[in-house]
This record gives structure tokens, sequence and C-alpha cells, in this order.
């Protein structure tokens, strides 16, 4: 059943909250939320005459790679997704949590690896676009 407050929430977040212009890049980040959140964002940025780009995320998944992450993975892996914000205006993150503590039984070790290298794409979304990162529901 389809939900107009969803709609709401992304024409506010396209239209008030990022400002997109038309022709903006807008990457859309999705972790462990329904489709209709993705659907309605694509569908926002579309109708103000942005270009939608769509990263989808579990929690289970990232969980995983983070258990087993090493140094050269995670290098690429930033440096690709640096790569990709740097061609973006626009960055909307929308969070879900199935399980909150989907990642506590990660090792410290590697939950700061992988934030090393992580943390040059943070640093460049939050300096450099304008963003807008939120918790569902």
């Amino acid at each position: 059943m389809h939900d107009a407050r969803i709609d709401s929430l992304a024409r506010q977040l396209v239209r008030y909250s990022t400002s997109l212009k038309k022709g903006e890049k807008v990457l859309i980040d999705l972790h462990d939320v329904p489709d209709s959140i993705g659907l309605a964002l694509i569908r926002e940025v579309r109708a103000k005459g942005g270009l939608p780009f769509l990263r989808i995320h579990q929690g289970r998944l990232t969980r995983e790679m983070l258990r087993g992450a090493e140094d050269k993975q995670y290098s690429v892996l930033a440096k690709h997704l640096l790569a990709e914000m740097k061609d973006m205006d626009v960055y909307l993150a929308i969070r879900g949590g199935l399980n909150i503590a989907e990642t506590s039984d990660v090792p410290a070790d590697r939950m700061k690896l992988a934030m090393k290298h992580m943390r040059p794409v943070l640093d460049h979304r939050v300096k450099k676009t304008r963003w807008c990162v939120l918790r569902w529901p």
C-alpha cells in the first residue's frame, strides 16, 4: 500500500534539505530501508531534473565484509567510493535499523582498518556536497 508520507519526505529532502537544482547528481544511499523510500527519492530527484545514483546496503552483508576486512580490500573500495563521491553534488542517506547491534561482534581492529580507509570519503562528502542523512523509521 502506498504511503503518501514517504512521497512528502522525499519531496522535503530533495527540494528543501538539499535544494536540488536541475542537472545535479544525487547519490541516494539506502541502508536497510523499504524499497518504497528509494522509489520515492529516485522519482523526486528526476522530477526536479536531477540525476539519481543509487547504493543499497544490507546490515548483515556489511557486517560480514567488516568481519574479514583487509587493508588492500578497503583501500581499493575507498578509492572507488571516493571517486564516485567526487562526482556527486548531493548526498542523501536513509539508514534503517533492522538490528542496531549488527556490527557489535566485528573485531575493533577490523572496524578501525575499514574506517581509516573510508574517512576520506566521509570528509569529502561532508565538506564538498550538500547532504542530508537521517535514520529510519
